[in-house]
């Protein structure tokens, strides 16, 4: 059992020993908080002098009393909650899978990529990077869907890096091909993508998007059947009934794979004894 605190509210909370590094919701105020080191109370840790714990904590009530900042930690979760997208191994997975599936069975992709993949007389260094994190991150994200082994640092850099570059390449090539036959109001939706794969590349580019973003919640089989089962029907409907261009089904099998979250294992209750 772990004790600690959450960063918004500041109530007490504790949970099982597995839940650190997992992210869970506080059962006061709701937030989504991550469970580290940093704000794990150490009951043998030395307790300080009664005049400065007394003065420690009279500092901390005051600072939970504080409206404004309150409100402006709970305005920044909320805008980084938008802004910000997490993926988790599920995710992760279910983008290498229709990667996978439009490369053997789509001609139009496959070209658009030897295209691509003549850049590099022109972007050689580009290139060459691209294909690290294309050839690093896809085996990762397939191998850690089937195992509990905790990923390293360099492994979640890896990671993030192919679904930033899939969930790009999805939006621009479908964005670039759908701005060919829009006008109107029909062009808010190729622009929207456009917009969206610039964006996603200015936050990794800014380390917004770090690893800090691949979650360490594990995948059960029974999640990554189900997931994989309700992409075929998304690809086959987009690939052979509407008959999408490829990026646009990429985009909209990105799209449905970053929303497919996964239920959290790890829960906190509050903590009714009495320690600081």
């Amino acid at each position: 059992m772990i004790r600690f605190k959450c960063m918004y509210c500041g109530e007490k909370l504790r949970g099982g020993d597995g839940c650190l590094g997992k992210k869970l919701h506080c059962p006061k105020c709701g937030r989504v908080i991550r469970v580290s080191k940093a704000n794990i109370i150490k009951e043998n840790a030395n307790k300080p002098t009664p005049y400065k714990q007394k003065k420690a904590s009279a500092v901390t009530d005051n600072f939970r009393k504080d409206r404004w900042t309150q409100k402006d930690n709970e305005r920044i979760a909320f805008y980084k909650r938008i802004l910000v997208p997490q993926f988790d191994e599920l995710t992760l997975f279910l983008m290498v899978a229709v990667t996978v599936l439009l490369l053997v069975t789509n001609l139009q992709m496959r070209m658009s990529m030897l295209n691509f993949a003549g850049l590099a007389e022109i972007f050689p260094g580009v290139i060459l990077l691209l294909l690290i994190i294309l050839a690093g991150g896809a085996p990762l994200s397939i191998y850690h869907v089937f195992s509990r082994r905790q990923k390293s640092s360099a492994e979640k850099g890896m990671m993030v890096g192919f679904a930033v570059l899939i969930t790009a390449m999805s939006g621009i090539f479908a964005g670039a091909y759908m701005l060919k036959s829009s006008a109107g109001l029909g062009l808010i939706f190729p622009a929207w993508n456009l917009v969206n794969a610039i964006f996603i590349i200015v936050l990794r580019g800014l380390e917004v998007i770090n690893e800090d973003c691949i979650t360490d919640k594990d995948a059960s089989l029974r999640q990554v059947a189900i997931g994989l089962a309700i992409l075929l029907v998304v690809f086959v409907l987009c690939q052979y009934v509407f008959d999408l261009y490829w990026a646009v089904t990429m985009s909209v099998c990105v799209a449905y794979s970053t929303n497919f979250t996964m239920a959290s294992e790890c829960k906190a209750e509050i903590d009714e004894d009495e320690w600081e």
